[in-house]
Order: structure tokens, then sequence, then C-alpha cells
């Protein structure tokens, strides 16, 4: 018996050492660190791996760190096929440790609410540059946010700037998503509870919002492929300012910053939306980071 830890960053690998300095050494844990240029296909081909490689029906579950965060989804997706397999999240030390005694994984949750303490904390806000977050006012399309992201909805999106922009509606853009049954059901388990989420095609989301359908809303728009918003903008929409924050590591895709990756026709295709009259386009990962003008990024890459 086995179980797949999957976490972004090193926070996986680095909890099993954490938790064998109080029970000792164990084997039955595999982790896999989802690293800030990885593509959702590298992920998922990394998790398949271990699975072919250890015997699936041997792996007891895949515990991921956040509800809705990139190894979440990845992970749920996988488990449809394999019937034996739990998908947990919430992956801490104490998880861990009681796993280790001998506890099924609804035990040692169990074990964890009864343990959980809490102390008041000063509710002051971070910094600043939060607070404005909350501030920006919608578009009368109801729009706040425009994000161009492969993830769509993954940890970033769904605990940080959804709370931190207090978004009530998130809307995913494209013509394939629409269609594809999975997709869909794996962004409505990635949205966070009381967010409404809309998925809808590029002519039917340019009519709803030039309406003002979501006039009265907070909306978070988020499309994978900057080609999707080129053709947003020909159609009509308008888009006062576009943040551009994730595209992954793949074959003929060069760097452009750490976290976006564009090959020579996505390039040419973040010219053409530049080039558009009265659109402000940025490069940012999470709200802490400063915004990078995308525009000079583009013009250095070309």
């Amino acid at each position: 018996m086995y179980y797949i830890l999957i976490s972004h960053g090193e926070y996986a690998k680095e909890t099993v050492k954490s938790a064998e300095m109080i029970t000792g050494k164990v084997n039955n844990y595999l982790s896999i660190a989802f690293k800030e240029n990885m593509t959702l296909e590298t992920l998922n081909e990394k998790v398949n791996y271990i699975l072919e490689k250890n015997d699936s029906e041997k792996c007891k579950a895949i515990i991921t760190d956040i509800y809705g965060g990139t190894p979440f989804n990845v992970a749920n997706k996988v488990v449809q096929k394999y019937q034996n397999i739990q998908l947990v999240t919430g992956l801490s030390i104490s998880l861990l440790i009681f796993l280790n005694t001998g506890l099924t994984i609804e035990e040692s949750f169990e074990d964890i609410k009864k343990n959980l303490t809490s102390t008041k904390l000063n509710n002051k806000s971070i910094n600043n540059k939060q607070d404005n977050l909350t501030k920006v006012t919608p578009a009368k399309s109801g729009i706040v946010n425009y994000r161009i992201d492969e993830r769509l909805i993954h940890g970033q999106v769904a605990t940080f700037w959804t709370r931190l922009m207090n978004i009530s509606r998130v809307m995913v853009i494209s013509n394939d998503i629409v269609q594809d049954d999975l997709e869909k059901e794996a962004l409505k388990l990635a949205v966070p509870k009381g967010i409404k989420l809309s998925i809808l095609t590029e002519d039917n989301a340019v009519k709803r919002l030039n309406k003002g359908i979501y006039q009265d809303e907070r909306v978070m728009i988020i499309v994978n492929k900057p080609s999707i918003t080129l053709s947003l903008l020909d159609k009509g929409l308008r888009i006062e300012e576009i943040t551009v924050g994730n595209m992954g590591q793949k074959e003929g895709r060069k760097k452009i910053t750490n976290s976006i990756y564009a090959n020579k026709n996505e390039l040419n295709t973040f010219e053409k939306i530049i080039n558009k009259e009265n659109v402000k386009i940025y490069s940012q990962m999470v709200p802490n980071d400063d915004k990078k003008d995308f525009r000079k990024l583009v013009k250095e890459a070309l």
C-alpha cells in the first residue's frame, strides 16, 4: 500500500521528512513537487508514471495540499480512472503522523479535528496592495479581473485572487471546454464555495457581458489561451485590463517570465492584443507580485 503526495513546490517531500522525525522512516509515501514552470500535462504524466510503475491497485489515495489547486485538479481527473484510489486534500504533518500509526484517512481527519485549536488574531490587512484589490470598480459588464491562465481555476485563483478581489462569479470562456463534460465537472469542483461559475462559449460570453447581465456582480474571467482573448476583442468585448498569469514550459516555447512561456504563434497573438486600442496588459502571478508591463516583455521576446 502506498500514497501519492502532490504539492506546490517541495512541501510534500519536506512534510514527509518532518513526519518521519516523529514516527521514524516510512516508505509508503511517493511525493511529487509541482513547480512554477510545469504544465498540467507534465504533472499528469508524473502521476500516471508512478501509478504504472508501482501497481495502481496498491495506491490507497492521492493526497494534495489544497482544495482546488492544480495538484488537486489534476489528481481529480486521474482518480476518475481508478475506483480504488481516494482523492484527499489537506496534506499536513499531522495527517501523515496519524496514517503512520495505522489509522485510516477518515480516522486521521477525525483525530486532527479533535486537536484543532485557535487563538484570536489581529484582523489587520497584510498590506495596502491587497486592500486595493477589493476596491476595484467593476466595468459595466461586471468584469473586475480578466486573466489568461492555462491552469484556469487553481490554488492561486481559488484561494487568493477570488477572496482578495471579492469575486462573486468566475467565468471560464472556451468553445472547447463547453463540450468537455469531464473538464466542466473538474471546474465545478475547483471553484470556491459561495462563488458562482459560468462556462461559456466565446459568442455567448460576449453577448451576455455586453448586455450587462452581470453588471451587479464582480466577475473574474479566465481563459487558457491568448487566442481566445484576441477572438473576444475582435467580437467586440471591451476588456480594459488583462493579466497574464501562467503559461507553462513546453517544447517550442521560450521563457518570458518564471511562470510564462510562449511559442512564436502565441507571441504573435499577444502582439495583436497589444496593438488593440485601450487595452492594458500585465503579467502578475499573485496579487503580492508587482505588475510587469507585458507589452515590453513581448517586444523583447519577439
